[in-house]
């Protein structure tokens, strides 16, 4: 690892070196200000990087007011800001770094997740559309108009931008789960397994996350492959066992399966990690009444 004098040494380097003739020329306050900025920067972006937020900010905020115009300062503090849950601030310091350099499109776009976090939706839209007229390919604005127009009521156009975001980034893992959704809401069953399919092929085997297993027990379970959707549903409960809202899920595909001895004990593992649990208390209820009945 680098040591803390040597990176300010190397940072320090990176913005005060000099280049052909504009070294002899004589250094104003605004040029020393912008040094001072950069290395603060540089500063702070390696630490954010190393996940030391509170000391990032501190760095970043020097380097602002350095450089109160600086608008990669101002970007860089924004996301320090956020990782720590300011989120008003980080917001207020992106809009600041936008209207300094409004044809920055990746900023432009960011500021618009960031509005989009906190509900602005239609303030996102806007941010996304800004996006795109500087940059058509840039794909995260393609999403974030997605999202935008499903969270404004506009289903059409959310489903033609987020196909379009993944013409630039096939394998875009928010974008391919989005589109799923899409699909599961539209009912359109095969085109959503297809597409959970491709989103677990972007995971090393093995470690795909459960959210995405479940994805894909769900989309299964639409096409009335109950068994398929209960074996993707055992192997989340491996990975996450003490859910009950899993477990309990589990229960229900084994039961839609036949299997109610496997049912009953999923139901019961659910009720073992949240005795509370009213899905899974409901579900036993049902599957032992059904078992009275055969008898």
């Amino acid at each position: 690892m680098i040591c803390a004098p040597l990176l300010r040494l190397v940072c320090a380097l990176c913005v005060l070196a000099p280049v052909g003739c504009g070294a002899f020329r004589q250094r104003t306050p605004g040029d020393a200000a912008v040094s001072v900025c950069r290395q603060f920067s540089c500063e702070g972006v390696t630490a954010l990087e190393q996940g030391d937020c509170q000391q990032a900010e501190s760095l970043l905020r020097r380097a602002v007011d350095a450089a109160p115009t600086d608008a990669d300062a101002r970007r860089h503090l924004a996301e320090a800001l956020w990782a720590r849950g300011e989120q008003a601030e980080a917001i207020r310091h992106m809009r600041v770094a936008v209207e300094e350099e409004p044809e920055h499109a990746t900023a432009v776009c960011r500021l618009g997740q960031m509005e989009a976090a906190v509900g602005e939706w239609k303030l996102a839209l806007r941010r996304a559309q800004h996006a795109l007229q500087h940059d058509p390919k840039l794909a995260d604005a393609w999403a974030l108009r997605g999202r935008a127009h499903l969270e404004t009521q506009q289903p059409d156009e959310a489903l033609a931008d987020l196909i379009r975001a993944l013409e630039y980034s096939p394998n875009n893992r928010d974008v391919l789960a989005d589109l799923a959704r899409m699909y599961g809401l539209r009912q359109q069953s095969h085109r959503r397994l297809a597409t959970v399919h491709r989103l677990l092929e972007t995971y090393p085997h093995g470690e795909a996350p459960v959210d995405s297993l479940v994805m894909e027990a769900d989309a299964y379970a639409a096409l009335g492959r109950n068994d398929d959707a209960a074996a993707g549903l055992r192997d989340a409960a491996e990975r996450w066992p003490q859910s009950p809202a899993l477990l309990c899920r589990l229960a229900e595909a084994e039961a839609a399966g036949g299997r109610t001895d496997a049912a009953v004990a999923a139901a019961q593992r659910a009720l073992a990690a949240d005795q509370t649990h009213l899905p899974s208390q409901h579900l036993l209820a049902r599957l032992s009444a059904q078992d009275a009945q055969l008898r």
